[in-house]
């Protein structure tokens, strides 16, 4: 089959943007501040023109008429306040939210006297993401504590409704993460580590799944006079699988191509040391770095 196709074309483009945000500083010891935004940005492109569509058995002409349609808003807010008990003791809490709204649409229309071919897709995409942080942190003469939790709960709702088959999925997670934080910065030697405990609790289609990982991280620094120094480090944490890994429906738009997730799958965990060394000659530098990684549940 020999396929030759001659469209014009026009699209539209907008851009929309507003913004707010401010700060309160109640008195000496207390401090507010804020901010939101929205962005919205709605695109629309129309092809229209003709083809001709060759075989061994035929030659038939053809009208084409495609439209693509898509619009995006993202919605962000945030909410700042800090609280000082006294010159070294502080007590932070933070709120977010975020909204992402995005709905996409193509039409394929061609037709002809012994011919015709019809295609619909779109894909509409809620998600919302939500997160408190309270942190207290103290300084002392050269370092600093800070314990914190994190907790975030992410919901996702995805429709695609299409001429073939629709699908629509919803995937719901809630984290909490507890750590505490401490750094020393000394001469010749100083220091960094933090120590937490990461939650996650999955919900896919109904399907609930709990993990609860230690997170860590642990870096060591030693001036080697004025031009070099050392650096020791040492972390592991969690990566939990996109959406898109965990969508147990048929997402492909080739109706030859089935591509699905699984919604049983785990977070992967990934530790990692290593040593690098720094040094300097004038305005050249060096730093060689030998790292060990190992990854467990990788996807």
């Amino acid at each position: 089959t020999y396929k030759t196709q001659n469209v014009r074309g026009t699209e539209d483009y907008y851009s929309y943007n507003v913004s707010l945000g401010g700060d309160w500083v109640i008195n000496n010891k207390s401090y507010l501040s804020f901010n939101a935004a929205l962005r919205g940005i709605p695109t629309e492109s129309m092809e229209k023109g003709n083809g001709t569509l060759k075989n061994d058995v035929f030659t038939t002409d053809y009208h084409i008429q495609n439209h693509t349609k898509s619009s995006s808003w993202v919605n962000v807010y945030n909410l700042f306040h800090q609280y000082t008990f006294s010159k070294d003791v502080t007590l932070e809490n933070t709120l977010n939210f975020t909204y992402n709204w995005n709905d996409d649409q193509e039409e394929q229309n061609e037709k002809g006297t012994d011919y015709l071919y019809k295609n619909l897709m779109r894909n509409k995409t809620d998600v919302y993401t939500g997160s408190y942080t309270a942190v207290i942190g103290k300084s002392f003469d050269k370092s600093a504590l800070e314990i914190g939790n994190q907790l975030q709960y992410e919901r996702m709702d995805l429709k695609q409704p299409s001429s073939t088959i629709s699908n629509n999925f919803t995937h719901k997670r809630w984290k909490e993460y507890l750590y505490a934080d401490y750094i020393y910065n000394g001469a010749p030697f100083s220091f960094s580590t933090s120590l937490g405990w990461d939650l996650t609790f999955n919900e896919v289609e109904g399907k609930k799944k709990n993990y609860s990982r230690l997170k860590y991280s642990l870096s060591m620094d030693v001036e080697l006079g004025k031009n070099g120094g050392v650096k020791l480090f040492s972390r592991g944490y969690t990566v939990d699988p996109s959406s898109a890994y965990l969508n147990p429906y048929d997402t492909s738009t080739d109706s030859l191509l089935i591509v699905c997730g699984n919604p049983s799958l785990m977070p992967y965990y990934y530790k990692e040391v290593g040593l690098a060394i720094g040094y300097s000659f004038g305005n050249f530098y060096f730093w060689p770095q030998l790292v060990y990684s190992h990854c467990s549940d990788m996807i």
